[in-house]
């Protein structure tokens, strides 16, 4: 190993044409194959069709929208800004956006609690 890396280190030396040719040709690789990755962290797919695992994972993601959470992170300039009316709109439309797509079952957030905090001590009046 230590002769091959030693000519690998002369060709680099010697040729440095070759040796960024070389490189930008990896790079291009690498390139083209993270486009062709496909992340798929869903272990239910593993099961076969009809077996208790896929059967109990569709009956789950029907009646309390979904067994994949996703977790969205807002992040500010200013600690208290989440406590503002327009930090909670700006995640309330944030949240029902998320709603809309296909692949998202149900959403909570932060805006839910302050919501259901607020009605409690209202004696629940929603004005």
């Amino acid at each position: 190993m230590a002769r091959f890396l030693k000519s690998l280190a002369s060709i680099g030396i010697t040729k440095p044409a070759t040796t960024v040719i070389f490189g930008l040709f990896f790079a291009a690789a690498a390139i083209f194959g993270i486009t062709k990755l496909a992340v798929n962290n869903s272990f239910v797919e593993w099961f076969k069709k009809g077996s208790e695992v896929r059967t109990a994972d569709t009956v789950i993601n029907r009646a309390l929208g979904g067994t994949s959470p996703g977790y969205i992170v807002a992040i500010s300039k200013g600690d208290e800004y989440i406590k503002t009316p327009e930090a909670m709109r700006y995640i309330e439309g944030l949240q029902k956006r998320l709603e809309t797509l296909p692949v998202v079952g149900k959403t909570s957030s932060v805006v839910d609690y302050v919501k259901r905090i607020n009605l409690v001590l209202h004696n629940n009046d929603p004005n």
